[in-house]
């Protein structure tokens, strides 16, 4: 039976959680979620924070399933926070 969980490093400004585990049938919001409680990170931020993968640095749609964002078990994901839009 095929393992459905892969390990990820997830990077904030407040630190790096390192082995974070994560079932590949949930979304990448799941991901940002789970973030925020680890950190933790302001729940209400003026902008909404992003995924992004390091290696190419680009950012993960967060209602994307995690196994079809191509995220590969040992990779590092950073979550950055929004840039608030003047208007």
């Amino acid at each position: 039976m095929p393992d459905h969980h892969i390990t990820l490093t997830v990077k904030s400004t407040s630190g790096t959680w390192a082995n974070a585990e994560f079932n590949t049938s949930n979304k990448v919001q799941k991901i940002l979620d789970d973030a925020i409680k680890h950190f933790p990170l302001n729940k209400t931020p003026q902008a909404p924070y992003t995924v992004v993968r390091e290696s190419t640095g680009q950012p993960l749609g967060l209602n994307d399933k995690i196994s079809d964002s191509g995220l590969q078990s040992g990779e590092v994901v950073v979550i950055q926070a929004g840039q608030p839009v003047d208007g």
